[in-house]
């Protein structure tokens, strides 16, 4: 194993960590209350973020999604399951950094890593849009 193979599974983990940890973080603040929900940066992501949460079905899909995509990112076999999991949720975080927050250097670093593994694993990703009966 060479040491750019080491990088790519340093990056695959800690994206994966990141994931995992947001997911458990999101479970303990609906479960308990004992993390509060993160400050927004501008009076336009807050209202967004109002907004999801007081659907209620959001940050609990979001914590599923958060945790499989992330449990799914530590095996190289699963990635792009994993990352197609994550993909809806990456997008719309780059895309309140982007618009709403001003933060767009977290948008693009969390999409870009996603990107960049996708791109690693692009082999994995061929049964989405090629059909062949079994």
């Amino acid at each position: 194993m060479t040491m750019i193979d080491r990088a790519w599974i340093g990056l695959r983990w800690l994206y994966a960590l990141f994931f995992i940890a947001t997911g458990v973080m999101i479970v303990v603040t609906l479960t308990t209350g004992a993390i509060p929900r993160p400050p927004q940066a501008t009076p336009a992501a807050a209202a967004f973020d109002h907004a999801i949460a007081a659907t209620g079905f959001i940050d609990p899909a979001l914590a599923a999604s958060y945790l499989l995509g992330g449990l799914a990112l530590l095996r190289e076999r699963t990635t792009p399951f994993g990352l197609v999991l994550l993909a809806p949720a990456v997008t719309v975080i780059l895309l309140v950094h982007v618009f709403l927050s001003g933060l767009w250097p977290v948008g693009a670093a969390t999409a870009g890593i996603a990107a960049l593994l996708a791109w690693r694993h692009r082999g994995g990703f061929t049964g989405l849009w090629s059909y062949r009966r079994a």
